[in-house]
């Protein structure tokens, strides 16, 4: 029995002890547990009562909201909330419905001590005892303003953005409205060259349904000699910002899809957009235009042609029947000197008579040589120069030099009258208006082309980058002259002008001499 007794009694001992330990594990976990919300920093951790009032507070509450364990335990949770929140009746709400659902999630501004607000995000949990009973509430708030204010600015960011892409879809619905309605052919391409929006007219033009053209390099819409030169000219507007103000339009030829070539005329315009620069090619067909050009210059031409055939008569007129009487009328004022008995002061008559009639025949034949050398259809262009531009020399002072090589030959008769009157044009310009005190002729020959360049040392002339700012009547003249036999004519000026003309050879030869050669 009394073994009995001893082993109970050692037995309720170890139960003591192990509930003395179960219970010193208990505490020492709570007081570690305590420690632990204490010291979070990052989060207001505070047990509330049933009522809302402050029981606990934690170090991180502290930080967060200001307020020290001694000021605030003891108050309503409700001070921690702004003016219109209590108002509203916020702070019991969330208390309800975590007595109602175990807990209340929430975000919304909350207030520090000294006034200031800041977002938090809270968790409010209901406490409850084994039976189910209320004891209080628990509370878990983080400061989350910075959060706030990312995602606020990040939904502003958004907001702007769908703004942005309203207007842009908005703008290129315009733009695409304006691009339909354009009377052109509109072509838009991308920096690499690829045609990112075509209007109706283009489809019209080229002959390519839309989608053919989309994607595609910009280069399908002209032939292959073209593209090399339109993609330097298109590059301009990417390179260099100031070429978009001093391009001139583009005249190249388009490519339809059945392979057939028209003439265009090409204006392009840089736009910016999200995705980068484009540019817009407005695309005009211009073969009426270039029609009514090569019926306009044949039609120059043809008057050319008539101008020169007059010249000719003309002058022929002048040196033959003219000609023929001032020479009668010079024998007749011999005749009469040699034949009467003349006082002095008849005599004095008949001889200033006499010498008009010289200057007279000397101006006419001037007159003619000037309208229609005969030297150039007797010899030829050179000894027809040489003439003229020693009497140029003579006549206006300016010291005249003509380089030329002494075995040139003879050109068609188009393309000596031609240059003839080119350098007519030229050193009367030079007499008129630049105050140069020489000038220099040189004609050339080379295996594909004849060269005429005419220079001075004057003024110059005022040029715009297609050429003379003003063109006059003369200008044009040998303009159309060249044209005529497939020619080019350039002009620079600066300090003095040099005219330059040249002509294939395949036109300006001569026939016999082409075939000597």
């Amino acid at each position: 029995m009394d073994s009995k007794k001893a082993r109970a009694s050692t037995s309720l001992t170890q139960n003591i002890a192990k509930r003395k330990k179960a219970e010193d594990d208990l505490r020492t976990c709570d007081e570690t547990f305590q420690l632990f919300v204490s010291s979070v920093e990052d989060y207001a951790i505070f047990m509330l009562d049933t009522e809302g009032r402050v029981v606990s507070w934690n170090d991180g509450a502290e930080r967060i909201k200001g307020y020290t364990s001694q000021e605030i335990i003891g108050q309503h949770f409700s001070v921690l909330y702004t003016e219109i929140d209590v108002l509203s009746g916020r702070p019991a709400l969330q208390l309800e419905k975590a007595v109602r659902e175990g807990s209340c999630e929430a975000e919304g501004w909350r207030l520090r001590k000294d006034g200031s607000r800041f977002y938090a995000s809270v968790v409010i949990t209901a406490v409850r005892d084994k039976t189910g009973k209320l004891r209080g509430f628990g509370k878990v708030t983080r400061d989350v303003t910075e959060r706030k204010r990312a995602g606020d600015e990040v939904r502003e960011l958004n907001r702007q953005l769908e703004y942005r892409n309203s207007e842009l879809a908005r703008a290129e619905a315009k733009f695409r409205g304006v691009l339909e309605s354009a009377p052109d052919a509109m072509v838009v391409s991308n920096r690499e060259g690829e045609i990112v929006l075509v209007n109706s007219q283009a489809e019209k033009a080229f002959g390519y349904p839309r989608d053919e053209m989309l994607g595609h390099p910009v280069g399908m819409l002209m032939p292959e000699r073209f593209r090399v030169s339109f993609a330097g000219y298109g590059n301009l507007f990417f390179l260099e910002p100031a070429a978009q103000a001093m391009a001139a339009p583009l005249e190249i030829y388009g490519l339809h899809r059945d392979g057939q070539e028209f003439p265009v005329e090409i204006n392009l315009s840089p736009l910016e957009t999200e995705e980068g620069t484009v540019v817009t090619c407005a695309i005009r067909d211009i073969s009426r235009r270039k029609a009514a050009e090569d019926d306009a210059r044949k039609l120059g031409g043809h008057l050319l042609k008539m101008q020169d055939v007059e010249r000719r008569r003309i002058a022929r007129e002048l040196h033959d029947n003219a000609g023929q009487i001032i020479a009668a009328l010079t024998i007749n004022l011999e005749l009469i000197k040699s034949a009467a008995h003349l006082g002095p002061r008849e005599e004095k008559i008949l001889t200033e008579s006499d010498s008009m009639l010289q200057n007279l025949g000397t101006d006419l034949r001037t007159i003619s040589h000037l309208l229609h050398p005969p030297l150039l259809d007797e010899i030829g262009l050179p000894c027809a120069l040489k003439e003229y531009v020693d009497g140029f020399a003579r006549r206006s002072g300016i010291a005249t030099k003509l380089e030329l090589a002494s075995d040139f030959g003879r050109l068609t008769s188009d393309s000596e009258i031609a240059l003839f009157r080119i350098v007519q044009e030229c050193l009367t310009n030079i007499h008129r208006h630049s105050g140069s005190p020489e000038a220099t002729v040189r004609l050339m020959r080379s295996f594909d082309e004849i060269t005429l360049e005419v220079n001075d040392k004057g003024c110059g002339m005022r040029l715009e980058a297609s050429g003379p700012r003003v063109l006059g009547v003369g200008l044009r003249g040998m303009q159309e002259r060249v044209l005529q036999l497939g020619g080019k004519l350039d002009i620079q000026s600066g300090i003095g002008t040099t005219v330059t003309t040249t002509l294939p050879i395949s036109t300006a030869l001569a026939p016999a001499i082409s075939d000597i050669e």
